[in-house]
């Protein structure tokens, strides 16, 4: 498997994560903007520029290098941000 697979598998797993923990993110974090790498939420925010701020200060979080971005208040709108 190259990277290119690794990254799309890995992805993929975190939207699956996010599908199936949907209800239970949006309760948790209603409003705001989550960062789910490895099949967990890495960080939140109600801003997502601070949001994006924060995963590049801080690194790439165990378990990957893309994170999958989800504003969670029922919007269907995802963002990939690659990690420079």
């Amino acid at each position: 498997m190259d990277d290119y697979d690794a990254l799309n598998e890995r992805f993929y797993k975190d939207l699956e994560f996010y599908e199936a923990h949907y209800e239970e993110l949006l309760e948790q974090y209603p409003e705001q903007w989550i960062a789910i790498v490895g099949q967990k939420v890495v960080a939140s925010s109600h801003d997502e520029f601070d949001l994006v701020g924060q995963l590049k200060t801080g690194g790439p979080p165990p378990g990957g290098e893309v994170e999958l971005i989800r504003h969670m208040n029922g919007n269907p709108e995802i963002l990939i941000v690659p990690l420079l």
